[in-house]
């Protein structure tokens, strides 16, 4: 695996000297862990996960003790106009020193349900924060493998039209020849160069779809220095077609993310209803400082130190409406969020349902693909036969040709949107995990690796 990854690094290199080197070879194993330490929208949701994670422990600390401390130093410039200080004199009374004071306080809750409930909403948005990068990681498969099937298949059509320019390019020749021996009218060789014409276009057509799907994927995992495994056999992924939809409907109802994650959005909308009533109740603090404040230099000064601990009870009364409000908005949120929860498990239900006729009649049009592929190889075998004895034309072998090349296209096609169908499947269900992994690589490669960790 390392050494795979290597050798991308190795292709970038050689390139910038000019130098040829060969491109590895990549499986999905291989895409996939590329693709997690690559791919920016998987990141992006590591690094929110990391920053959900944090909830609780936010919300936990307003039940916390919390403690603080203050000082300060001031340089006092006073003037007083004062019978008193100038001796009837009627004058003003001045003097400038320094102020020093500094202290500690503590505030501890002793009873806020309406923190408690807080720390509640702290404990479901961990959870959340879960929830949604493991739907990431998840949405990721499902891009990696159409992006890969979609390299295979633009491929496998660049190839067809290589083939088919190729063999009207014989086609070509051979009507020049027999237009210089004057067995074909001019038009006849015209003919034959538009046809060429248009095999050129199809391969250049082909070309750009190749160079859209490669960088569809280096984009995801980081490089496009590559070479991909082709499909062996689809026979890992039978489960797929083997389990009842019933089984499905009810692994979607329970693991599917969006449906976990609107559950969670609606658990967090009836915790803030509880907290919202909680407003109503009273409040109870425990209260402790100590000060101390030294203002000596000045005339009539002192140095006093001060220590304080005590309850702090307080009893909402009215607040304009504000807590009748917040409470009415939380209800309505939680009336929202369970209109949202039941959309998602209808969608979810109708993903199951139309990803599991998508596998199973992709895995019959695997099959039918299978014998058009066999019977335009046969009638192909028979054209050649017939063009040896003198009873088919070049014309007949080159289009029995083109039926055999896209057959086999057809049928590669086929099994590339099994896999993708599969994947589909599993994501709606919420079952795809990274142990689906060596299963889709052994498709590509025969056998299972479970490199991934």
């Amino acid at each position: 695996m390392m050494l795979r990854y290597l050798a991308v690094a190795a292709v970038s290199a050689w390139s910038v000297v000019g130098v040829a080197a060969e491109v590895p070879l990549l499986t999905p194993d291989d895409v996939f862990t590329l693709a997690l330490e690559h791919d920016p929208v998987y990141a992006a949701a590591v690094a929110e996960q990391a920053a959900g994670s944090q909830a609780y422990r936010i919300r936990r600390a307003s039940v916390r003790p919390s403690l603080s401390a203050n000082a300060g130093v001031a340089r006092v410039d006073r003037r007083i106009e004062s019978e008193f200080f100038t001796g009837g004199s009627g004058g003003a009374f001045e003097e400038n020193y320094d102020e020093y004071n500094y202290g500690v306080s503590l505030t501890q809750p002793l009873f806020r349900w309406d923190l408690l409930s807080q720390l509640d909403i702290g404990r479901v948005e961990v959870v959340a924060a879960e929830v949604a990068l493991k739907r990431t990681r998840q949405e990721l498969m499902g891009r990696l493998a159409r992006a890969y099937v979609e390299v295979l298949g633009a491929n496998d059509g660049l190839q067809t039209a290589q083939s088919r320019r190729e063999a009207v390019q014989r086609q070509l020749d051979q009507v020049r020849d027999q237009v210089d021996v004057g067995a074909v009218a001019i038009t006849g060789l015209r003919e034959a160069e538009a046809e060429f014409d248009l095999s050129e276009a199809e391969v250049i057509d082909a070309q750009l779809r190749v160079d859209d799907a490669v960088d569809q994927l280096a984009r995801i995992i980081g490089t496009a220095a590559f070479e991909l495994a082709p499909v062996q056999s689809v026979e890992p992924l039978q489960e797929a077609t083997s389990r009842p939809l019933a089984d499905w409907l009810i692994a979607a109802q329970e693991r599917n993310t969006n449906v976990v994650a609107a559950r969670l959005r609606a658990e967090v909308a009836r915790l803030d209803i509880r907290t919202n009533e909680s407003s109503r109740l009273p409040q109870l603090d425990l209260t402790a400082s100590y000060g101390r404040n030294d203002t000596s230099e000045s005339m009539i000064g002192q140095d006093a130190e001060e220590g304080r601990i005590g309850l702090n009870l307080t009893v909402p009364i009215f607040t304009g409406g504000a807590n009748v409000a917040r409470l009415d908005a939380a209800r309505a949120t939680y009336l929202q969020r369970s209109e949202e929860l039941r959309a998602a498990r209808e969608l979810a239900e109708s993903e199951v349902r139309t990803a599991w006729r998508t596998v199973r009649a992709s895995k019959r049009r695997i099959a039918a693909r299978e014998r058009a592929m066999r019977s335009t190889r046969t009638a192909l075998r028979a054209v050649r036969d017939g063009y040896e004895v003198g009873t088919r034309t070049l014309s007949d072998v080159l289009a029995a040709e083109q039926s055999a090349l896209r057959a086999i296209q057809e049928f590669n096609a086929a099994r590339h949107d099994y896999v993708v169908a599969v994947v589909d499947l599993k994501l709606a269900a919420g079952t795809v995990t990274d142990a689906d992994i060596p299963k889709i690589d052994a498709v590509f490669t025969g056998n299972e690796t479970g490199n991934v960790k």
